[in-house]
């Protein structure tokens, strides 16, 4: 029967299973947290805007805004910001005024800044409002606007928690009142 070289000892064998363990361990550990991100927040936002009319000359607008948590951590946003724009009834001048300022401001978002009719910023605490894993969970305003606004742009925020300063998930979407 052959021998084995000298240098193979059962201690210089645990030593190599020892190593190729921990190289496995670094692999799996960069492609889990790394390259695949499971730590960070990921998710999806939605919204769905529904109007009614109140009195002759105030409507009232609901925005639902779903957050659907598609990470593996909990998501757990401080605020949340959602703006009502009129967009109709417009006139020819303020719509060329909204895109002279358009050209002048020269930056990548291409939107109109359409005239602002509401605003609510919403302070969220971890207790009141967390989306787990998977889960969806909702935030409901209720504005109440001038009648005579037929249609709006709704923009919605969400941050994405303590952990991500000045990161936030976003939405906009136009309306035709009825």
């Amino acid at each position: 029967m052959a021998s084995l070289p000298a240098w193979v000892t059962l201690a210089n064998i645990s030593e190599l299973i020892k190593l190729a363990a921990l190289l496995i361990g670094g692999w799996w550990t960069w492609t889990l947290f790394v390259r695949q991100r499971t730590g960070v927040a990921r998710a999806n936002l939605s919204q769905t805007v529904k109007d009614w009319s109140l009195t002759a000359t105030r409507r009232l607008v609901r925005v639902d805004v779903t957050i659907e948590n598609k990470g593996t951590t909990p998501i757990r946003p401080r605020t949340a910001e959602i703006v009502l724009y009129q967009v109709r009834p417009a006139t020819d001048p303020a719509v060329d005024a909204l895109l002279a300022a358009r050209l002048a401001r020269g930056n990548a978002d291409d939107t109109l800044e359409w005239p602002e009719i509401a605003r609510r910023a919403l302070a969220l605490t971890h207790d009141d409002f967390f989306v787990e894993p998977g889960e969806s969970e909702h935030l409901w305003i209720d504005f109440v606007i001038p009648a005579a606004v037929q249609a709006v742009d709704v923009w919605s925020r969400v941050d994405c928690g303590a952990k991500y300063d000045d990161l936030y998930w976003d939405i906009t979407s136009l309306k035709q009142l009825t």
